[in-house]
């Protein structure tokens, strides 16, 4: 005999519950795939061929007003911050970059990522409706698959000449590492990375096209000069139940809706107004049901 539609469903939502209740003391995080803290060495250090100096010492070239520039000094103005601290002035989507993160998680990839998205330059196909690339090797690939990423192995490398705001992978034994090109002078590459041993970085690479060290390749960004003022990046419309801002309510959201009713999480990790479902005024484990209900197909539409 068939099971009935209702009886199925039925099963799903229980095992949904048991889901939510065996998770709920645990965060819900997407984390990255690399294992790509990179440590500061100080650049006294005669064995490391990567120093790290202070920006304010170091010439800029005047270029016009671009993209580029942007790209280059919305990374550059979190110099010196960790994970938590980097965006907390930006009052629009994206917002901060800390909402993205698990607790003690590589997030040089995804400092990448949120940059290119505040300055209006993201990149597609990822979390956060696309913009959001959580590894190295996530954002090589993007580059690849859009024939302008430029590996150490071309022919290209030894006349090709980076650019600000262009993308740099390395390769380390965690995994891989990323970080922003701010410019090259001779055979000086200088960029900005995130997760420098935990903070945003001024990094400077002595000949940077030796094969020796440990860069990948070059990701090309867009050719394009012309750039809206990121300021004026509009949020996205949202979703009742979708809480974690991805475009799609699932068990996720439920499990976060639960979360954030024991006090396990903070309003940060996702936007209070879509958790409250039934518009009672109260964020409360009736909306995780409700959510959970929505995500197996027991219900077509929330209450209000």
């Amino acid at each position: 005999m068939k099971r009935s539609k209702k009886v199925k469903n039925n099963t799903c939502f229980f095992l949904v519950m048991l889901f939510i209740i065996g998770f709920i003391f645990f965060p819900v995080n997407a984390f990255s795939d690399d294992g790509d803290v990179i440590d500061y060495v100080p650049p006294e250090d005669p064995e490391t061929e990567y120093t790290l100096q202070g920006y304010e010492n170091q010439p800029e070239p005047l270029v016009s007003k671009s993209i580029s520039d942007d790209i280059v000094s919305i990374a550059v103005a979190e110099n010196g911050r960790g994970p938590q601290e980097v965006g907390r002035e930006i009052n629009f989507y994206p917002y901060d970059l800390g909402r993205y993160l698990g607790p003690d998680e590589a997030w040089c990839s995804e400092f990448v990522a949120w940059v290119y998205r505040v300055a209006g330059d993201p990149f597609t196909g990822g979390y956060e409706g696309g913009w959001l690339l959580r590894s190295s090797t996530q954002i090589r690939s993007w580059f690849q698959n859009n024939k302008r990423f430029i590996n150490k192995s071309d022919p290209d490398w030894n006349s090709f000449i980076p650019v600000a705001g262009d993308y740099i992978r390395y390769d380390t034994s965690g995994g891989g590492h990323s970080g922003i090109v701010r410019y090259v002078e001779g055979s000086t590459l200088y960029t900005v990375e995130g997760n420098v041993s935990n903070l945003v970085r001024l990094r400077v690479i002595n000949d940077w096209r030796n094969a020796s060290n440990s860069i990948d390749g070059i990701g090309v960004r867009n050719s394009s000069e012309t750039t809206p003022d990121p300021v004026q990046t509009p949020v996205p419309t949202t979703i009742p139940g979708d809480v974690n801002l991805d475009g799609q309510v699932n068990i996720i959201d439920a499990l976060l809706i639960a979360q954030y009713y024991v006090g396990l999480v903070s309003s940060q990790v996702f936007d209070e107004g879509d958790a409250d479902v039934n518009c009672n005024g109260v964020i409360d484990i009736v909306d995780a049901l409700l959510v959970a209900q929505y995500y197996v197909g027991l219900l077509n539409s929330f209450p209000c």
